[in-house]
């Protein structure tokens, strides 16, 4: 259960998603869904939201947003859905359990929002989106957060490599993760253990572990090519001089990169 103060929750929106009548906790919500509504705030000032509304003026025209939780960009940004096509894929039960909420929450599913149901343990993306309407042949922007820790390295890559050789070069996608022990700050080690061991206990281990360097050839060996790769913790001091004293620093123990799909050798 997540405590906060106001700005903690970036938007009024997310709060309506994760329990309609918010009261400052999340009642009743899993330790997954409490973790998705922290990174909509952690994310918020210069990260993957503002990378995507970056791309919108360089032609991008489809963002797709895999594992979406309770992700309220959508119901945020309603002027960008006049330019763009917004798609969501989560697990079956999880998307159930968000458009219940959408409707108790008396929120409006725009014409261009669209839910996907993919469990990507078992089920290929590209196979997901094939009747989704998602037009593989225009520039999209492409969210993968909050996914790869509950993914084996190989399902990661398979699900990489799909995306990959279905998009057209160009294409970005953002990725988060746990790094590993070697490359965890040991002043975290200890919130690291924590962590493992409460998802664990919820029933939602996580599966793999990554160095910047070893997320980098994945992603490379996948078809993508790195843009940019950093420990999230380095994100603090930005948000320390965007929103002065903050409520809590990002442990050093995730990583995140920005990925670009390269053009297909003939």
């Amino acid at each position: 259960m997540i405590h906060t103060r106001g700005s903690c929750v970036a938007h009024c929106w997310d709060s309506r998603l994760a329990s309609v009548h918010w009261d400052g906790t999340l009642p009743g919500s899993s330790f997954e869904e409490s973790c998705r509504l922290a990174w909509s705030w952690s994310r918020a000032p210069g990260t993957l939201s503002g990378r995507a509304r970056g791309r919108l003026g360089e032609g991008v025209v489809q963002y797709l947003i895999i594992g979406a939780g309770m992700d309220s960009f959508a119901f945020r940004r309603p002027d960008l859905l006049q330019r763009i096509e917004v798609f969501e894929t989560d697990h079956p039960n999880e998307q159930r359990k968000k458009l219940r909420r959408v409707r108790r929450a008396g929120l409006t599913v725009a014409e261009r929002h669209h839910f996907v149901c993919a469990d990507l343990c078992s089920d290929s993306i590209v196979d997901a989106l094939a009747a989704s309407g998602l037009d593989s042949t225009k520039p999209t922007f492409v969210s993968l957060l909050g996914v790869a820790y509950y993914l084996t390295p190989e399902s990661l890559a398979a699900t990489a490599r799909s995306i990959a050789g279905t998009l057209p070069a160009g294409t970005r996608m953002a990725v988060d993760y746990l790094l590993d022990e070697a490359s965890s700050d040991p002043r975290s080690r200890s919130v690291r253990e924590s962590l493992v061991g409460l998802v664990e206990r919820c029933g939602e281990p996580m599966r793999s572990s990554y160095s910047l360097d070893k997320m980098t050839a994945l992603m490379s060996s996948s078809g993508f090519e790195p843009l940019e790769t950093f420990a999230v913790a380095d994100l603090n001091d930005v948000y320390r001089e965007e929103l002065g004293s903050l409520l809590f620093e990002i442990p050093g123990i995730f990583g995140m990169g920005t990925f670009r799909v390269v053009q297909q050798s003939a």
